[in-house]
């Protein structure tokens, strides 16, 4: 295990230990007021092309000021409260808190064309 795994599980760590109680209280909301499952888990690519599915608190709508967007969340999504659980990629191996961030699948034209 290299400095930088060793580095990026242990502060994954604390910092999800940091923000359990936090993330309880979005989770909460996010069942509340969407009705729906708290989590959400995305596709993306790593910097080197491998294909990771990305947690992350469903916050509604795509867009931060939505006017569809219940207020609540977008608090949440204002004070990056949905990219908490990132960490767990951390913890996985899947990302890394230094370094380049990932790549979103946005439709099968980006999965082709990271394939060829």
């Amino acid at each position: 295990m290299t400095a930088q795994r060793i580095c990026d599980v242990f502060l994954a760590f604390v910092l999800l230990l940091v923000c359990l109680p936090m993330m309880s209280i979005a989770c909460l909301i996010t069942m509340l007021e969407l009705k729906a499952p708290p989590f959400v888990r995305r596709d993306g690519f790593t910097p080197d092309g491998r294909i990771v599915r990305v947690f992350q608190l469903r916050t509604g709508f795509a867009r931060d000021m939505s006017p569809h967007s219940p207020p609540m969340m977008r608090i949440i999504r204002r004070l990056h409260i949905d990219q908490v659980p990132k960490l767990l990629n951390v913890l996985l191996g899947d990302l890394s808190l230094v370094g380049h961030g990932r790549d979103d699948v946005a439709g099968r034209g980006l999965l082709a064309w990271r394939e060829r």
